[in-house]
């Protein structure tokens, strides 16, 4: 029978992975990164805007009101899905540091 002896006494346990932290300007760059990557988004660009005073419910500190500027090829309407989605996944990757 298993047991104390062998080691497997216990259930194995994995922290949650940490947030990366950057600053606001870095994440706005990351964020612009991906953004052109999409066809039409060359020229566009995402500004994140403010880090938050707590974090919030998720543990993220950085607010998904974002600026979204549009390269002549794009419309708002054509990325605003896109960029919710790369916020989206953003906020559960990074934290900006103050």
């Amino acid at each position: 029978m298993a047991g104390a002896a062998d080691g497997n006494t216990h259930k194995e346990w994995k922290m949650p992975d940490a947030r990366e932290l950057v600053t606001l300007s870095e994440l706005s760059d990351r964020l612009t990164t991906e953004l052109q990557k999409a066809e039409d988004a060359a020229g566009s660009k995402i500004t994140v805007q403010y880090m938050l005073r707590e974090p919030d419910a998720t543990g993220c500190n950085w607010s998904d009101s974002v600026v979204l500027q549009v390269g002549p090829n794009a419309s708002k309407e054509s990325l605003a899905p896109y960029v919710a989605q790369l916020v989206q996944h953003a906020r559960q990757r990074f934290n900006v540091n103050g």
